[in-house]
This record gives C-alpha cells, sequence and structure tokens, in this order.
C-alpha cells in the first residue's frame, strides 16, 4: 500500500495529484499498468516518469503514454508461435513503448475473454 509518505518514486503523489482526472476517465476499480521511467529501475532512457496501462482499451487524459498494442487473430493464435516471435521481436528491434531503447524488460499479453493480464519478462 503505497502513501504520499511512504511512495514508489513519486507514484502516490502523482496519483493523488490526478486522482479527479483519473476516476473520471477510468472510473471506480481497480486499473493494471506501470509507472515508469527515469530514476526507476532501466529508466528506459527517459527523463520523466510514465503511467502506462495494461488495458489499451481505456485511458486517461493524465495517462498520456498508451503503450503500443499487437492484436492477434485466432488464426495467428492458433497457427504462428505468436510467443516466441513476440520475444524475438523486442531482442531484436527494443522497446516500442521507449523508442529506440533497446533493452526492454518485457510485454504484457491481455486476454479479452478472461479479462487477465500476463507479464512476460525477456531480461531479467
Amino acid at each position: 500500500m503505497l502513501t504520499i509518505e511512504e511512495d514508489n518514486f513519486g507514484f502516490a503523489q502523482w496519483v493523488n495529484k490526478n486522482a479527479e482526472q483519473l476516476v473520471l476517465d477510468l472510473g471506480v476499480g481497480y486499473h493494471f499498468g506501470e509507472w515508469w521511467g527515469i530514476g526507476i529501475n532501466r529508466g528506459y532512457g527517459l527523463d520523466h516518469r510514465r503511467f502506462s496501462l495494461f488495458n489499451p482499451a481505456k485511458h486517461s487524459e493524465v495517462c498520456y503514454h498508451v503503450p503500443p498494442v499487437r492484436t492477434l487473430t485466432h488464426h495467428e493464435y492458433e497457427t504462428l508461435n505468436w510467443y516466441e516471435e513476440t520475444k524475438k521481436e523486442f531482442i531484436e528491434f527494443g522497446s516500442i513503448a521507449a523508442e529506440g531503447y533497446m533493452k526492454p524488460e518485457g510485454f504484457v499479453i491481455y486476454a479479452e475473454r478472461a479479462k487477465t493480464y500476463w507479464k512476460v519478462i525477456i531480461d531479467k
């Protein structure tokens, strides 16, 4: 549990500052995402911090960063080794959320019907 006094790299302060807009945009409930950027783990070469929602169908004016989405058709899911291919793309081409950053941590898989998220770690 975060508080303004026991914060995580300024995330609780950011949420407090933007709480009204976040509730208006996203509604009440749980909204999963990641607080990342300068000073947090690998930093991704950014000069600021971002909150990216894992569910791209939701968005907020204050969540100014929407992570890129790759949608798989049922056919692709059934016939391609999409999981390994996606990992290879990230390793070869780098981050698509922080363009030009060549050591991305991983990616998130969202199963729409199950409303479930999995974070795939590429580089420990």
